[in-house]
């Protein structure tokens, strides 16, 4: 946005000359190491600021302003290096040349704390773009004693600025991103835009606390709400299962019944291996089904930690496994 107002507001041939006789002192200096040892002597002579020569930047925001107001506070200094080198001495600066440099730097000036709240990147900055423009229309306000050069240029950063954000689009969103921001709320929003803009919020609150809370919508054939329930009850089964296998594969607290128990499982699956297939019915109606289960979670650990295919015996032992858990269920 800077350079495109700073472009349209300084054609003048006026504004051209003295801002190319910046740009020209500025490289003069940079490229010679003696002529910047006499302007730091000559600052020190003229107690001045013994600061260096800024150069203007197209992708850098205020580096136009920066550079003309540092040859300003300079010139005296300047002044006073220059005409002792002839080959530098016809980029003294006239008494022209000041006064227009001295608008731009009156005229800009007001600008530049405004704009540097819009050059954060810590923060967000868009809710502040309207009160800045508005506080540019009173400040860029032409009065009637400013210059003639003062008034195209405040004439012609306004212009631009009002073209540039004068899409009802645009608006709609500055208008949407200052009302959320606390410390403006409704201020800077047109009387003739406040009832659509509240319409909007409201709108877009509502449909965002409907999608956050899709059983508010009081409709039960939502899609959003059908969905959600079906993760709830898929959520509560897979709980349910999770608690029961946690059940079934709890160690006894004694380590007296925890031995036990080993000792019962290892017998289980020993007696299995030795057993045929129809030696099953015997277990059927001998052992507890915990017992059943927990044999067969013995097994299926053991195959697991293997990582390996299933073996024909490891098949046939879960299998008979399993049918013994199934006759203890029907029956």
């Amino acid at each position: 946005m800077a350079g495109s107002w700073k472009e349209n507001a300084m054609k003048d041939s006026r504004i051209v000359r003295a801002v190319g006789l910046c740009k020209k002192l500025v490289a003069h200096f940079s490229h010679s190491w003696k002529q910047r040892r006499d302007l730091a002597v000559a600052q020190k002579e003229l107690n001045l600021p013994e600061h260096q020569l800024k150069i203007e930047c197209p992708t850098r925001w205020g580096s136009r302003h920066a550079m003309v107001q540092r040859i300003l506070e300079q010139q005296a200094a300047i002044g006073h290096v220059l005409p002792s080198n002839q080959k530098a001495r016809h980029l003294t600066p006239t008494w022209q040349d000041i006064k227009v440099l001295e608008v731009i730097n009156k005229t800009l000036t007001p600008l530049a704390d405004f704009t540097d709240a819009l050059l954060g990147e810590q923060y967000i900055s868009i809710s502040s773009v309207k009160p800045v423009l508005h506080l540019f229309e009173t400040i860029m306000a032409v009065k009637e004693d400013d210059p003639d050069l003062t008034q195209s240029i405040k004439s012609k950063i306004l212009h631009y600025l009002q073209e540039k954000y004068s899409d009802p689009n645009t608006q709609e969103l500055l208008d949407i991103a200052t009302v959320l921001d606390p410390q403006f709320k409704l201020d800077y929003v047109s009387e003739d835009n406040k009832a659509s803009v509240k319409a909007r919020l409201k709108n877009e609150m509502t449909s965002i606390a409907m999608q956050s809370f899709p059983y508010n919508c009081g409709c039960p054939q939502c899609p959003a709400c059908a969905a959600l329930r079906r993760k709830e009850d898929e959520d509560l089964r897979q709980e349910e299962l999770f608690k029961q296998e946690n059940e079934m594969n709890k160690v006894p607290g004694d380590t007296a019944s925890f031995d036990l128990f080993s000792l019962q499982i290892q017998a289980l699956v020993g007696r299995l291996n030795s057993l045929d297939s129809e030696g099953d019915g015997e277990l059927q109606f001998k052992l507890p089904v915990a017992i059943l289960h927990r044999a067969t979670f013995h097994l299926a650990l053991t195959i697991q930690q293997s990582h390996s295919a299933l073996t024909i015996q490891q098949w046939s032992l879960s299998s008979r496994l399993s049918a013994c858990i199934l006759h203890h269920a029907t029956y």
